[in-house]
């Protein structure tokens, strides 16, 4: 054992991790603590301390990690999952020996199963070979233990580690939740985050939550887990406050309320542009086109700043017509020919709009030019044409 700490001077600590869909604990983190003259303190600096040998921190987490699946044997049948940190460069020299790795003979003995088991890989530390860490993360994952990757957001390199590992967890970094409840980029990365996330069946947890705007803002990123000091503090026990369980259910119904508000608000503007396309019986040659839209334009609602016609190859039609920061519209002929079907929105709502015969919008996004939070309504014309109008949401 450490020279510099003690067998009974280090133990785990528990932080509870919520489910958005049970409003109920799903599982808990374990973390290293230390104790000293004045209480438990936080391992962190100990496992980050360039000065102390690798083995002296592998021999440490060992004994944190055991102490903490004998807590989960000796709770027996549960229906909460165990987090656990792994460092990978701590572990690849042990790669190529026959005897499994000690968690996995832990959990074996005392027989724990392992899908209760999370191995989140710490890996902002590590920078060996990436075909070596996937080896590493396999060992565990053909043992029945799910995966998870710690700290994403925090670097640029995360994406090509999630291919590589093929994650069933995400955590994101702490920096970036908190950064989200007053930067509109940091949100739009956790929006991106989600939006991934479901499209790979990967789960999110949300560290860092610590208010409930950023406890909204995973929700508004569809994240279904969620871990923060507003939920739950550390503890030498897997435990919480019950009034936890009811701050979960009113921020969910909190959250269904405003998305409701908002979405309603989106039909009104589209019943108010439905009601500007009907009105003047736009046609479908370019020229007539331009010359109906130079007067539609100024009947819009004053969050529509840019409006403009394409076929259903992308093509556009017509010039822009944009709204300047006095009320007045400018045309710019030079977007005539322009393609967006590369646009994400496009296609989406030109399906839409041909198959329904009416007009629909898109998600948010941030607009590349103008850099507002936008949304884009689509209008079905005639012969396959379509009229796009950008409306700024933060003027709704």
């Amino acid at each position: 054992m450490s020279h510099r700490l003690g067998m009974d001077d280090v133990f785990p600590f528990f932080q509870p991790v919520l489910a958005a869909d049970t409003c109920d604990v799903w599982g808990y983190e374990v973390l290293g603590r230390v104790s000293t003259p004045h209480g438990p303190k936080s391992l962190g600096p100990f496992f980050h301390d360039p000065t102390v040998p690798a083995r002296e921190k592998l021999e440490v987490d060992r004994l944190i990690r055991e102490k903490a699946l004998k807590v989960l044997m000796q709770a027996g049948p549960t229906r909460f999952t165990l987090l656990l940190n792994i460092q990978p460069q701590w572990l690849l020299p042990f790669l190529d020996n026959r005897e499994r790795f000690l968690t996995l003979q832990y959990i074996e003995s005392f027989r724990i199963d392992p899908e209760k088991i999370v191995i989140e890989i710490s890996e902002t530390e590590f920078s060996g070979d990436m075909e070596q860490l996937a080896l590493l993360v396999d060992k565990y994952r053909q043992a029945g233990c799910r995966i998870a990757i710690d700290d994403v957001g925090c670097r640029l390199s995360n994406f090509d580690r999630i291919a590589a590992l093929k994650p069933d967890i995400l955590k994101v970094d702490t920096r970036l939740a908190l950064a989200s409840g007053y930067d509109q980029t940091a949100q739009n990365v956790l929006d991106i985050l989600g939006f991934f996330a479901a499209k790979a069946g990967i789960d999110v947890v949300m560290e860092g939550v610590e208010t409930a705007e950023v406890l909204r803002t995973g929700l508004k990123a569809g994240f279904r887990y969620y871990q923060g000091f507003l939920l739950g503090s550390p503890g030498p026990r897997p435990s919480i406050c019950p009034n936890i369980r009811t701050l979960m259910r009113r921020e969910l119904e909190q959250f269904a309320d405003q998305e409701t508000a908002r979405r309603k608000s989106q039909f009104t503007v589209m019943e108010r542009l439905e009601t500007v396309v009907r009105m003047y019986s736009l046609s479908t040659t370019p020229s007539e086109l331009e010359s109906i839209l130079i007067d539609a334009v100024y009947d819009l609602p004053v969050n529509c700043y840019r409006v403009y016609v394409c076929d259903r190859m992308g093509y556009q039609i017509t010039p822009n017509f944009t709204r300047d920061d006095r009320g007045e519209w400018k045309v710019d002929t030079s977007y005539r020919r322009r393609n967006w079907a590369w646009r994400p929105y496009f296609y989406p709502t030109v399906t839409l709009c041909r198959y329904f015969g009416r007009g629909v919008v898109s998600d948010q996004y941030l607009d590349l030019e103008s850099r507002r939070a936008t949304q884009t309504a689509c209008f079905p014309l005639k012969n396959d044409l379509f009229l796009f109008v950008d409306v700024d949401v933060t003027c709704q």
